[in-house]
């Protein structure tokens, strides 16, 4: 995301998480990569090589807290495996670009912080239900982390911290069946730890709420649907999973990656049948720890159901790591022939998925827009507005030389958030150029016209499909806020 990447320099820039002139999204950036791109862009001074720096960093810390939190309780061999299926999960033709599938760079962006936390706290929950050594400094950093977390958005509330409290009541009842007493509190400093998470997450919650930082959120609303909503709301639920899951291009007649979604898919009901069966599963860590997945992605799946929120396919990628776990727990009994079937799914899903976009970057292969991104340039302009679509990608590739402004359904009409928002004076409009294709002309020339304003056409691609024009007076205009936007 170009925001991303420009919200970098200006975190930077005003040393502040929350710039003056930045309207948030759905989330608020705390724990997550543009924090830590900012941080290097201050060494570097480049925000394209600060954020692919940054996103590998949280890509290598995804696996090393993944690592981490099931070292005591798998070999090592093992949880290379569930390292190995976390990133094989992801299904599709040209992977990287369905949101699906761009596991590592978007949660390397978006979702990374929420991840390697939610390993961290899993991790030392799991030690200390079963009575290992979690130390001090991990668990008061979870906390921390907790807050952090909860202070960016509601996502580690769905996807860690409910789960944990679901899984303490069913550990609760299950106590509570067997030995018809409440248990000693010496016994549970898991639930303790689980409790404190509980707290300070919510307390991160209820400071970004007294901090009110600018954000428009278009995911929905936490009111809970009528009834007559219920149903289609279940369908949408569902048809994200497929898609998640990759069950989707079976459907779509995708043969090879159907197939390779439905093998995962039953690996992962494989070994929820074990654990279903299995009497003591809030005591041992690997099947506590499907569960607790499995009820992040039960959560996601029924607050999307039940609540006003618009679910998209990615809000699931706890679905990665449960696929993962899955594959170090049936690693153990797979044998010989088992484990060189799951790196032979594994194996054919990486090359499918994947070698197609590694195949572009080792060829080289001219990008769609490159003939714009040398006509900008050429064109000397310090600003340039146009499409969200356009303008956006074409603005990163130019490495902060020039800034993109962008509107996204109304012509010239200031896109309101993750959207530079103090660009649009009459000062910057001689600084900039209006980008324009040929599907917009017709409305952009309308506007203008409406406006009085006087254009230049600079210069125009090869195929005329796009036109660069100069204004005498500044067309962008602000609008009352988005009903619908690049994120929804």
């Amino acid at each position: 995301m170009y925001g991303d990447l420009y919200l970098t320099r200006l975190m930077w820039e005003e040393k502040s998480l929350f710039p003056d002139s930045w309207v948030f999204g759905n989330q608020f950036y705390v724990l997550t990569t543009p924090v830590l791109a900012a941080l290097i862009y201050g060494i570097c001074g480049s925000i394209n090589l600060s954020m692919a720096l940054a996103t590998t960093v949280m890509t290598v810390l995804i696996l090393l807290s993944f690592w981490w939190m099931l070292a005591p309780f798998a070999e090592p061999r093992r949880i290379l495996v569930g390292e190995a299926l976390m990133v094989a999960g992801t299904i599709g033709p040209s992977i990287v670009d369905t949101i699906e599938g761009q596991l590592f760079y978007l949660m390397a962006s978006y979702y990374a912080g929420y991840l390697i936390i939610l390993f961290l706290v899993f991790g030392v929950y799991l030690r200390l239900m079963t009575r290992e050594d979690a130390g001090i400094v991990l668990p008061m950093f979870c906390l921390a982390a907790s807050f952090a977390t909860g202070m960016q958005s509601l996502r580690q509330t769905a996807i860690m911290v409910i789960p944990l409290c679901g899984f303490e009541l069913l550990r609760l009842i299950g106590w509570l069946r067997v030995n018809k007493t409440f248990p000693d509190l010496d016994n549970w400093g898991c639930s303790l730890f689980a409790v404190s998470c509980t707290v300070a997450n919510l307390m991160g919650c209820l400071v970004i709420f007294l901090v009110d930082p600018p954000n428009i959120s278009i995911y929905g609303t936490l009111t809970f649907r009528p009834l007559r909503d219920i149903l289609p709301s279940a369908l949408h639920a569902f048809r994200a999973l497929r898609s998640i899951t990759g069950l989707r291009y079976l459907l779509e007649g995708k043969w090879v990656f159907g197939l390779m979604a439905v093998g995962m898919i039953l690996l992962v009901w494989r070994v929820g049948r074990h654990c279903s069966r299995y009497s003591q599963f809030d005591r041992e860590a690997l099947p506590a720890l499907y569960c607790l997945l499995f009820l992040s992605v039960l959560t996601i799946l029924l607050i999307g159901t039940f609540m006003d929120i618009n679910l998209r396919s990615i809000y699931l990628f706890p679905w990665y790591p449960l696929l993962a776990v899955s594959g170090v727990m049936i690693s153990k009994e797979a044998g010989g022939r088992g484990a060189l079937a799951l790196f032979l799914l594994m194996g054919t899903n990486l090359y499918c998925s994947y070698f197609s976009c590694v195949e572009q970057v080792i060829n080289k292969d001219p990008w769609y827009l490159d003939e714009h991104v040398e006509m900008v340039l050429d064109s000397g302009c310090d600003i340039l507005y146009g499409s969200w679509y356009y303008v956006c990608p074409i603005a990163a590739a130019t490495d902060g030389e020039v800034v993109a402004g962008a509107w996204y359904t109304e012509m010239c009409g200031i896109l309101g958030y993750i959207n530079p928002q103090d660009i649009y004076s009459e000062r910057d409009n001689k600084k900039a150029l209006y980008l324009v294709s040929y599907g917009e002309s017709d409305l952009f020339l309308e506007h203008a016209d409406r406006m009085g304003a006087k254009l230049t056409m600079v210069d125009k691609t090869k195929t005329g499909s796009f036109a660069l024009y100069r204004s005498d007076i500044q067309l962008m205009y602000e609008t009352q806020g988005p009903t619908e936007g690049p994120l929804s």
